[in-house]
């Protein structure tokens, strides 16, 4: 069975998620069912997962489908979890996880029904809160459904600790993209500090897809305590500066981090190119000395570099790059 217990190495010294009363300063990481089950879920499907994880992805999620389907309990208007899928209760499950060292998360929804027609919680925002707190919940995730993408390039100035960039579930291991987009995939959500919720199979997931999920360089970025902004972008490629389509999203993406300053180039066309990270477009990188280069996939050094670094990037693939500042 493949795990991720070497994460919470990987993470080490990137922070916890804390405010000060303990809650939500960085992006989650951990795991959420929807994509890998659907509605085919019960509680041993929450602790086999959990058996998979360790430190570092910590929340283990439950997605739609955790209730009673055509009710709330008539005297409390609690929502009433499914006894034939849980049957000690979301509160016996929260125990459970809890003991593995784990936090669990719930779903709900900002409408009068959740995607897969389950109560939701409008108009029952304090019932359900205040629920979920006594069942032991550690993390509340209300369905909005939005471009994300796209649509960020233009509000990404408004990320910072506290308020993050929900991406949704990550795909990474999924059948239905390549290998370079699952690298594009993951780079894009660590880099706009999105939280990083698995919605994969874990003990499906080949080793070349822990490595990316494991990748110390982006989820230093996404987990950094001292730079709470996501990368934005600075030159948006195949289309105009400020323009966008479905196809072709901003291509060029820069952020600053305690460790230096991280550069994507996403190659949305259907054949490699050469893609050119310029200095002069790059707020972070705009002086007079040289940087070293790092590519954050591999941890090769590529050199010192004065100007700017061209990359051969595949199709629908992303180059990564670490700059950090020449001594």
């Amino acid at each position: 069975m493949n795990s991720l217990k070497y994460v919470s190495l990987l993470c080490a010294g990137a922070g916890a998620l804390i405010l000060p009363d303990g809650v939500g300063r960085l992006p989650a990481l951990g795991w959420s069912s929807w994509n890998a089950y659907g509605c085919e879920i019960d509680e041993s499907s929450f602790l086999d997962t959990a058996n998979a994880m360790d430190a570092g992805y910590e929340y283990v999620n439950i997605d739609d489908c955790w209730s009673v389907q055509d009710s709330r309990d008539s005297e409390t208007q609690q929502i009433i979890p499914d006894p034939e899928r849980f049957p000690d209760g979301i509160s016996g499950l929260a125990k459970k996880i809890h003991d593995l060292g784990l936090k669990l998360g719930i779903y709900s929804s900002a409408g009068t029904m959740t995607c897969a027609g389950y109560p939701a919680s409008i108009g029952y925002e304090s019932i359900d809160a205040a629920t979920f707190a006594a069942w032991g919940i550690d993390l509340a995730r209300f369905d909005w459904i939005l471009q994300i993408l796209n649509v960020n390039s233009f509000i990404l100035n408004d990320v910072d600790f506290w308020g993050h960039n929900d991406a949704d579930m990550l795909e990474v291991g999924s059948d239905n993209i390549t290998q370079a987009e699952t690298r594009t995939h993951f780079a894009l959500w660590a880099a706009m500090k999105s939280p990083l919720l698995i919605g994969t199979d874990l003990q499906k997931l080949s080793q070349e897809n822990i490595d990316i999920l494991l990748n110390p360089y982006l989820l230093a970025f996404n987990q950094d305590p001292v730079y709470g902004a996501a990368a934005k972008p600075y030159r948006w490629g195949v289309n105009p500066d400020w323009t966008w389509n479905m196809t072709n999203p901003a291509e060029y993406w820069s952020g600053e981090s305690q460790n230096g300053t991280l550069v994507l180039i996403m190659n949305t066309l259907g054949e490699s190119r050469n893609m050119t990270a310029d200095f002069n477009e790059i707020p972070s990188l705009k002086s007079d000395g040289a940087f070293k280069a790092i590519d954050v996939w591999t941890g090769e050094e590529l050199g010192e570099f004065q100007e700017g670094v061209t990359v051969t990037v595949g199709s629908h693939d992303t180059a990564v790059l670490l700059f950090q500042k020449s001594i």
